[in-house]
């Protein structure tokens, strides 16, 4: 049976943030062995085959492709929707988009990028700069909060395809019960890399005032 051919999504719309998606993309595919669909929506009015040709001579033009196979893709509709559907249609293992474009009149800021994520069934990597080295290491914060364990899968996927070691950022509290949460969320972090034979460091936090911004 013929191996079904793996698909990363990257969202255009013809920014900068866009650009920086399909440059991680081609950092991603040359470690997955992926092709890129670079997709862009439109509306109802917007000649579709004009903007595909658009893009593509965009691409060409700031070689933003390298050596990575793209597909470029126009479908008129909604961003809400129309990406999820066409991730789903044809089975992309990973949908790269940045945060700080526009598609359409729609602009992907804060919350309304959020419903697109939330509305997918496979992993997003959201993206603002263009990658200024290669990818050697992820880092994985763990606070209170029960969202890094389920993180966590994602962290041994990403890992598995671009052969990471993570470092684990651990907060600090001063209060004993916060503390032991945030102990044992970072023991079951561990127990699933060691499972997986993922390399890890653990390191405190030097600045308590500030997690997010040591992060």
């Amino acid at each position: 049976m013929k191996n079904r051919e793996k698909i990363v999504i990257v969202t255009w719309d013809f920014t900068e943030v866009s650009e920086a998606a399909l440059l991680h993309a081609g950092r991603y595919t040359k470690a997955a062995g992926s092709r890129v669909h670079v997709v862009h929506i439109c509306g109802k009015k917007d000649d579709e085959q004009a903007l595909k040709e658009k893009i593509e001579k965009e691409i060409d033009k700031k070689n933003l492709s390298g050596s990575t196979p793209i597909d470029v893709v126009v479908k008129k509709g909604s961003i809400y929707s129309s990406i999820n559907k066409y991730t789903e249609e044809v089975k992309a293992e990973l949908v790269i988009m940045g945060t700080h474009g526009i598609i359409g009149s729609q602009k992907l800021f804060g919350s309304k990028a959020l419903k697109v994520i939330v509305g997918s069934k496979v992993p997003f990597l959201t993206v603002q700069r263009k990658p200024v080295h290669e990818f050697k290491e992820m880092v994985l914060p763990f606070d209170i909060d029960m969202e890094g364990r389920e993180k966590l899968r994602w962290v041994v996927y990403f890992v598995d395809k671009y052969n990471l070691r993570v470092r684990i950022l651990k907060k600090v509290s001063s209060i004993k019960d916060v503390q032991k949460t945030i102990n044992n969320n970072v023991a079951f972090a561990k127990r699933i890399l060691d499972e997986y034979n993922i390399p890890y460091k653990v390191d405190l936090e030097t600045n308590p005032k500030d997690f997010h911004e040591e992060v």
